[in-house]
C-alpha cells in the first residue's frame, strides 16, 4: 500500500490510499537508484539525492548540455503486454533551478507488415515557473497505433534553448514517475477509482463523471468537490458561481478570489469590466456561446470587403471586429487614428472591438523581424538612457509609436469603449523582433507597456489579450520540441484573455491548449483564425470553426478570422465572407452576431437617484429667445436696438443688441420668484453664450432691491473676450452665492458688456442664458447632477480632488477616482496636476510650467514648473514671502526686522524675498538690494523683484498721474520721454543682469496693479497697456538677454468690481505667473478669484498680500492661513508687503512679523518656507536632433538622457525655418533643440 497526497496545479487537495496497479515504468521513485533508467547524456550528469517528492530518494540531473539530458526508460516489453488503444494518465514530480519547459514523451516504433513507423505521443507537459520547489506534472493520453510494437521509449525533455547559458538547460530533480491506466480519461488512475473499502475513491473507472453532474471525477477530486455527489449547482467558495460554471471557466470552485471575469486591476472602467464578465461567462452558456469576428488590416478597404459584404451575404454582422494598429500593407507604423471611425461604428451598434499591435522593428524602422538580430536589446530599449546610438534611435521610435497609439486609445476610452488589446503576439515564433526572446525579456517588454498604458496613461478600458502561435508549440527537431504557447505568459495580473492563433483545416490540435490555459483561469479565445496555407482558395468550410468550439477548444469565447492576403498575383481567401457556409456559421445557435452581443447585462445595477430634495428649476424664462423677447425687459436707453435674429447658436433665435451707449444697454429679466422660492444662501451657476464684433469685457450681474430701496449687487459670471474671440460664440460661466438679510422685492439679471476704459460698447448676440441652482458649487447644476448620478451636495463626488463639473467638461468620469492619476494627453502630467495648474488635460501643448521666454534658463523652468504643480501637492504647496522696500529705515534694517527677527521668533525664514527696485529717479536701489537677493538665493530661497518705473515725463514718482504719458511719444526715439523711459528700463535691467550673472532666477513684476487708477500707466486703453508691457518683455528678454526672469501679471483685487483684474492681461506668451495684489481683512471676495484666473494656464500666487491697506492694527494671520487653503487653494506663493512709518505716525502694519499668529501661518502644512524650497532638476540643453532618411537621432554631449517623450517637449531653437534637406557632406542636418516642459 502506498499513501500519496494528490497534488495538481501546486495545491494540496486530498489524501487517500490506493492499491498498487500496473505501471508501464519501473523504479519511477528512484528508490533503487537509476535502475531501469537510461541516463541520456551520460551517467556523470546524474546523482541520486535524498531530496524526494515522496519516499526517500530522487534523481538529480546536472551540468545539462541539451534539453534531452534527462532520464529515459525502455518500455517495449511493458507496452507489448497491455491492450492497444487504452487511455493512460502520466504523473511525475520535478524541481528545476530556472524556469523552463518539462515534457514527457512516449516514442513507439511499430512494424506494420514490414512498414516501420514511429509514433510520438506527448504524455504530459508543463511550463515550470517556480524554481527549487516541487511541481507535479500530469497528463492523460490515449495510446493507439497499427502494427506490432518493436520499440518503445519513455523519455523526458527539459529546457528552452532561447534562454542564456545556465538557464537554457537548468539542473533538475525528478521523482515519482508513473504511467497507469485511466480507462475513462478523467485524470484518475483506474486503481484509484476502486471502492472505498479497497482503499479507493469509490468512483467509476469506466465513467468520467460518476455522479452525472457534468463535472469530471478528476476535476472534482482535485478541486475539492465531491465526485460521488451531484454538486454542480453548489457554490462552496461563496463567490456567486456554481461548481459547473467554475469548471467551464477554469476558475477555482473552492477559492472565492478566483471567479469568472475577475479584473486584473481595480480601476478597470465599468464598461470594460462588464465586457470582461460577459466574455468569461460565455463558455457555460447553452447557446450564443462564442463570438465570430472578422479582422481588418487595410481598414477602410477591408471594412467594405470583409464586414459590410459579410452582412450583405449573410444578413448578419460579425459580433467582433479586429483592427491592426500598424500596417505593412499601407506601410504605416501607426494607423490607429484611421481605425477610430470603424471602431465607433462597431461599438455603437453593439459589437466588440479588438486592436492588435505588432510594432515595427524600432531598430530598423521596418515591419517584422530583425534584419540584424544582434541589434535586438530589450533591456536597453526599456532603459531611459541607452548608451548606444542604435538603441537610442530604437527607443525614440518605440516611444513615439507607443505614445501615438496611446493617444488614440484614449479617444476610445473617453467614449466609453472597452478595447480587447493584443500587443506583441506570436512571441513564441521567430518572425517578429520580440519573438523567441529570453523569457524575462519578453515579460519586461509586456509589463512596461502594460504599466505605461494602464498607470501612466490611465487606459483602464483595455482588456489585455495574450496570443502565442499554436504551430510552434510542438515541432520536430534535434534541438527543441517547440516553444509552449504558455511559455512567455507574463502573469495573471497583466492578462485578461489568453489563447493562440489557429490556422488549420479541421481545427483539431495534437495537444490540449484548452487544458493548458485552464491553469490561468482566464478567458480563452482565438484572436487569429483561418484555414491553413493549403486551403485558402475559398473552399474552406466556415463550419469547421464549430469543430474547435465544440471539441478542441470548448472554452473559446471569440474568434477573429483573418483578412484576405495578397500573395504576389494571388489572393489568399481567409475572410468569412469568402469561404463556404458563412451564413450557416453566423446563424448557428452557438454563434453571437453583433445584434446579439449583450455585455450590458453585466453592468452593475445602479439604484435610481433619490427624489430631488434640492432646488433644480431654471430661474430664467426664455433664455434661448425662442419666444422672441418674452420674459425680458429693456435695460438702458430705448435708443438701443434689441431684436431677435435667426439662427441662434442653438435653436431658432438669439438676441441682437446694437446702437449701445453704455455697458449695461440691453435686456434684463426679473428672477425674483425663483430666488425667493430657493431662499437666501443658495449657490447658482450662470451660463450664457455671447458673440461680439469687438473685444469686450462681459459680465452677468444680479441687482437685488428690497422694500426700503436698499440695493445689493452680485457678479454672477464674467469673461474677457480678446481679439481672437470676436465674431464667434464664446461661453461665459460663473458661480455665485446669492444672499440677503431683507427679502428682495425685485431681482434683475442683466449684462454689462463693453470696453470699460475705452467707452466702446460693441454690438453683440446673446443666446442660451441660464441661471440654475448649484448647491455644491461644482459648476454642474443640481438638475444635471441628478441625471449624471453625481452628488449635488458634494462638489467632488468620487473624492479624487477634482470637482465634478471640471471632470465632466473634460470628458472624465466624476464617479471614478481612478482618472485623477491618468495622463489624458500624454504630456507627463496627471489630470489632477492639470486641474490645479489650470491647463488643458486634453491638449499636450497645454501643460504646467510652460515658460514665456523660449530660451529661459534651466533653473527658471524648474522653478516655474514647481510653482505650477505646487497646488496639486497635499503639503508644502504655497511658498511664504516677505517684501523689502527699504522704506524709511533702509534695506539692512528691514532685513533684520522682517527676516532675521521672524526666523528667531518662528524658526522659519520666508521662502520668497521680494525686493523693490524703485527709488525714483535714480533707481539705484538695485545695487543695495541685490546682495540680499543673492544671499537669499544661495541659501535656497526664491527671489521676486518688483519694479514700478518712474513717470517718464516728469522722471518722478510712479504715482505721478498729473503728467500724462503719451505712448506714441514714449515709443519715439529721440524724445525726452523715450530717453527717460529707456534709462529707467536699463537701470532695472542692469540690476536684473547682475542677478542673472549670479545664477539667480527672478520672479519679476513691472507695471503692476494695472486695473487701478493711482499709477501713471493706469486707466489706459487696453491696447496701450498691452503694447507697453510687451515692449518691456521684448526689450528685457530679446535685447538685454534676461532669460532668468519669470514674468508676473500683477493686477489689483481692490478695483475688480470697477475694472476686471484680467482686463489688461497681455497674453499667455508673455506671462509666466499671475500674481495680484490682495489687501483684505477677511480674504473673502464678492467673486471667485480662483475661478477667474483658471481661464489662463498660468501658475497663480499673491504678489502682495496683507490686511486692509494702511492698517495700523495687528492682523490675525490665521485668516490668511485658512483662506490660502480654501478660498485661494491655487496660490503657489504669497508675499507680505513691508511695514513702515510715515513721519512720527504709527506703524502701518504689513510685514509678517508685525501680525499675530505668524508662527501658526508658517507652521501650516500647506505653507512652504525657505528650508522646504525644492524644484525638479532636468538635463542641460546641449543636444542636437539629426534626421537621416526617416530616422531621428539625438546627439548628446554627455550625461544620461531621458528620452521619455511623454515627459519632454522638443522645440527647435535654431534653424527653425530650415526644411529637412540633406546636407552635402554627410546627408544629415543638425538642429539645435531645446527641451521644454
Amino acid at each position: 500500500m502506498n499513501t500519496r497526497t494528490a497534488v495538481t496545479l501546486g495545491l494540496v487537495l486530498l489524501t487517500h490510499t490506493f492499491a498498487n496497479g500496473a505501471d508501464l515504468l519501473t523504479n519511477g521513485s528512484f528508490e533503487s537508484g537509476a535502475t531501469g533508467w537510461t541516463l541520456a547524456g551520460g551517467a556523470p550528469r546524474y546523482q541520486q539525492v535524498g531530496t524526494a517528492y515522496a519516499g526517500t530518494n530522487a534523481l538529480r540531473v546536472f551540468n545539462r548540455a541539451n534539453f534531452t539530458n534527462a532520464p529515459q526508460q525502455d518500455v517495449t516489453v511493458a507496452l507489448a503486454a497491455v491492450p492497444n488503444g487504452g487511455t493512460w494518465t502520466t504523473r511525475f514530480a520535478v524541481q528545476v533551478a530556472a524556469p523552463t519547459t518539462v515534457r514527457a514523451w512516449l516514442r513507439v516504433v511499430v512494424d506494420n507488415a514490414g512498414v516501420i513507423a514511429t509514433n510520438r505521443l506527448l504524455l504530459a507537459e508543463r511550463v515550470v515557473r517556480a524554481t527549487n520547489q516541487w511541481e507535479r506534472i500530469t497528463g492523460t493520453q490515449t495510446f493507439g497505433w497499427t502494427g506490432a510494437v518493436s520499440n518503445a521509449l519513455f523519455y523526458v525533455e527539459c529546457g528552452m534553448k532561447q534562454e542564456p547559458t545556465g538557464k537554457a538547460y537548468p539542473d533538475a530533480i525528478f521523482d515519482d514517475f508513473a504511467i497507469r491506466l485511466d480507462a475513462d480519461g478523467d485524470g484518475l488512475w483506474d486503481q484509484e477509482e476502486v471502492p472505498v473499502l479497497q482503499g479507493g475513491l469509490g468512483t467509476s473507472p469506466s465513467l468520467a463523471d460518476t455522479d452525472g453532474d457534468a463535472l469530471p471525477d478528476g476535476w472534482e477530486f482535485y478541486s475539492g468537490t465531491n465526485p460521488l455527489v451531484a454538486d454542480a449547482t453548489a457554490d462552496p467558495d461563496g463567490d456567486g458561481f456554481t461548481n459547473w460554471q467554475e469548471f467551464r471557466t477554469a476558475t477555482s470552485a473552492t477559492n472565492a478570489l478566483s471567479f469568472p471575469g475577475q479584473p486584473t486591476h481595480a480601476s478597470l472602467t465599468t464598461n470594460a469590466t462588464a465586457v470582461l464578465k460577459y466574455l468569461a461567462k460565455l463558455p457555460y452558456a447553452a447557446s450564443n456561446r462564442f463570438i465570430p469576428g472578422q479582422h481588418l488590416t487595410d481598414t477602410a478597404k477591408e471594412w467594405t470587403n470583409h464586414v459590410v459584404r459579410l452582412q450583405q451575404v449573410t444578413g448578419r454582422w460579425p459580433g467582433l471586429v479586429s483592427f491592426t494598429a500598424e500596417s505593412s500593407v499601407t506601410n504605416t507604423p501607426v494607423q490607429t487614428a484611421g481605425i477610430i471611425p470603424y471602431a465607433f461604428e462597431t461599438w455603437t451598434n453593439g459589437g466588440l472591438v479588438l486592436i492588435k499591435w505588432a510594432p515595427w522593428n524600432p531598430w530598423s524602422g521596418k515591419f517584422g523581424a530583425a534584419s540584424v538580430p544582434t541589434l535586438i536589446d530589450i533591456p536597453e530599449l526599456l532603459n531611459p538612457a541607452p548608451a548606444l546610438t542604435t538603441n537610442q534611435v530604437a527607443r525614440s521610435n518605440y516611444l513615439a509609436w507607443r505614445q501615438s497609439i496611446g493617444d488614440d486609445l484614449t479617444t476610445l476610452r473617453d467614449a466609453g469603449m472597452p478595447v480587447l488589446w493584443r500587443p506583441f503576439a506570436e512571441m513564441n515564433g521567430t518572425w517578429f523582433w520580440w519573438g523567441n526572446l529570453p523569457r524575462d525579456h519578453y515579460h519586461a517588454l509586456w509589463r512596461d507597456l502594460h504599466g505605461y498604458f494602464t498607470q501612466t496613461r490611465g487606459l483602464t478600458n483595455l482588456l489585455w489579450v495574450f496570443e502565442p502561435d499554436q504551430t510552434v508549440h510542438l515541432v520536430g527537431g534535434s534541438t527543441s520540441s517547440g516553444t509552449p504557447i504558455d511559455y512567455y505568459y507574463p502573469g495573471d495580473d497583466v492578462v485578461d484573455v489568453v489563447g493562440h492563433n489557429f490556422y488549420d483545416d479541421d481545427w483539431a490540435l495534437p495537444y490540449r491548449s484548452d487544458e493548458i490555459w485552464s491553469r490561468s483561469g482566464k478567458i480563452f479565445a482565438v484572436p487569429q483564425a483561418g484555414p491553413s496555407h493549403q486551403k485558402r482558395d475559398g473552399s474552406f468550410d466556415n463550419l469547421t470553426y464549430l469543430n474547435g468550439i465544440t471539441n478542441t477548444i470548448a472554452r473559446c469565447a471569440f474568434i477573429a478570422v483573418w483578412n484576405n492576403i495578397a500573395a504576389g498575383t494571388n489572393l489568399q481567401l481567409i475572410a468569412i465572407a469568402d469561404n463556404l457556409n458563412a451564413s450557416n456559421l453566423l446563424a448557428h445557435p452557438l454563434a453571437i452576431t453583433r445584434d446579439e452581443v449583450n455585455w450590458q447585462a453585466e453592468l452593475p445595477v445602479v439604484a435610481p437617484p433619490p427624489p430631488p430634495a434640492l432646488p433644480t428649476a431654471e430661474l430664467l424664462a426664455n433664455g434661448g429667445f425662442e419666444s422672441a423677447l418674452t420674459g425680458w425687459v429693456n435695460y438702458g436707453p430705448l435708443a438701443t436696438v434689441r431684436t431677435v435674429v435667426t439662427p441662434g447658436r442653438t435653436g431658432g433665435g438669439a438676441l441682437s443688441v446694437s446702437n449701445r451707449t453704455g455697458a449695461t444697454n440691453g435686456l434684463a429679466q426679473n428672477v425674483l420668484a425663483g430666488l425667493l422660492a430657493n431662499g437666501s444662501g443658495q449657490r447658482y451657476v450662470t451660463r450664457a453664450w455671447l458673440k461680439s464684433d469687438l473685444p469686450t469685457s462681459v459680465r452677468v450681474r444680479l441687482l437685488l432691491t428690497d422694500a426700503a430701496g436698499a440695493k445689493s449687487r452680485f457678479l454672477l459670471a464674467e469673461r474677457q473676450l480678446r481679439e481672437m474671440q470676436t465674431n464667434q460664440w464664446s461661453f461665459i460661466e460663473g458661480l455665485q452665492t446669492v444672499t440677503w438679510t431683507s427679502a428682495p422685492t425685485n431681482a434683475l439679471l442683466y449684462f454689462e458688456t463693453g470696453q470699460l476704459v475705452e467707452n466702446v460698447f460693441p454690438t453683440y448676440l446673446l443666446d442660451d442664458v441660464s441661471l440654475q441652482p448649484d448647491t455644491d458649487g461644482d459648476r454642474l447644476a443640481n438638475a444635471e447632477e441628478l441625471v449624471l448620478g453625481t452628488n449635488p451636495l458634494l462638489a467632488d463626488t468620487d473624492g479624487d480632488g477634482i470637482p465634478d463639473g471640471w471632470e465632466t467638461r473634460h470628458g472624465f468620469n466624476p464617479l471614478s477616482a481612478a482618472d485623477a492619476s491618468w495622463d489624458r494627453d500624454g504630456d507627463g502630467f496627471t489630470n489632477a496636476q492639470e486641474y490645479w495648474a489650470a491647463t488643458d488635460p486634453t491638449l499636450r501643448a497645454s501643460f504646467p510650467g510652460k515658460a514665456s521666454t523660449t530660451n529661459a534658463t534651466d533653473a527658471a523652468r524648474q522653478i516655474l514648473l514647481r510653482l505650477a504643480v505646487a497646488p496639486s501637492q497635499p503639503t508644502n504647496r504655497c511658498f511664504s514671502g516677505q517684501t523689502l522696500t527699504g522704506g524709511n529705515v533702509g534695506v539692512p534694517t528691514e532685513y533684520t526686522n522682517f527676516f532675521l527677527n521672524l526666523a528667531q521668533q518662528t524658526g522659519h525664514t520666508p521662502a520668497v524675498m521680494q525686493l523693490t527696485y524703485e527709488v525714483p529717479p535714480t533707481n539705484l536701489q538695485a545695487t543695495v538690494m541685490n546682495p540680499f537677493a543673492i544671499s537669499h538665493w544661495q541659501a535656497g530661497g526664491l527671489v521676486l523683484v518688483h519694479y514700478a518705473p518712474p513717470n517718464p515725463v516728469s522722471n518722478g514718482h510712479p504715482g505721478d498721474t498729473t503728467n500724462v504719458v503719451n505712448l506714441t511719444t514714449l515709443f519715439t526715439p529721440g524724445t525726452a520721454t523715450h530717453t527717460n523711459w529707456m534709462r529707467s528700463l536699463d537701470r532695472c535691467a542692469d540690476g536684473l543682469q547682475q542677478l542673472r550673472d549670479a545664477g539667480v532666477v527672478v520672479m519679476f513684476t513691472i507695471l503692476h496693479e494695472n486695473n487701478g487708477s493711482w499709477l501713471w500707466w493706469h486707466k489706459r486703453p487696453r491696447a496701450d497697456y498691452v503694447a507697453l508691457y510687451r515692449g518691456v518683455h521684448d526689450y528685457f528678454t530679446r535685447v538685454r538677454g534676461l532669460n532668468n526672469l519669470l514674468w508676473i501679471f500683477h493686477p489689483s483685487e481692490a478695483t475688480h468690481d470697477l475694472l476686471p483684474m484680467d482686463y489688461y492681461y497681455p497674453g499667455d506668451e508673455v506671462v509666466d505667473l499671475i500674481g495680484p495684489s490682495v489687501y483684505s481683512t477677511t480674504f473673502q471676495f464678492p467673486f471667485s478669484m480662483d475661478e477667474l484666473f483658471r481661464a489662463y494656464p498660468k501658475a497663480f500666487g499673491l504678489t502682495e498680500a496683507s490686511a486692509a491697506v494702511a492698517s495700523t492694527n495687528a492682523w490675525d494671520l490665521t485668516i490668511l492661513t485658512t483662506n490660502l487653503a480654501t478660498t485661494l487653494p491655487r496660490a503657489a506663493y504669497f508675499c507680505a508687503w513691508s511695514s513702515f512709518k510715515v513721519g512720527a505716525g504709527p506703524l502701518v502694519r504689513y510685514s509678517l512679523v508685525d501680525h499675530t499668529n505668524v508662527t501658526t501661518l508658517l507652521n501650516a502644512p500647506h505653507i512652504a518656507n525657505r528650508a522646504a524650497v525644492d524644484w525638479p532638476t532636468y538635463l542641460p540643453m546641449n543636444l542636437s536632433l539629426r534626421r537621416q532618411g526617416n530616422v531621428l537621432t539625438v546627439d548628446w554631449a554627455g550625461g544620461a538622457l531621458d528620452y521619455s517623450t511623454n515627459l519632454v517637449h522638443w522645440t527647435a531653437v535654431t534653424n527653425a525655418a530650415q526644411s529637412w534637406q540633406p546636407a552635402p557632406d554627410n546627408g544629415v542636418n543638425v538642429f539645435r533643440v531645446r527641451r521644454e516642459r
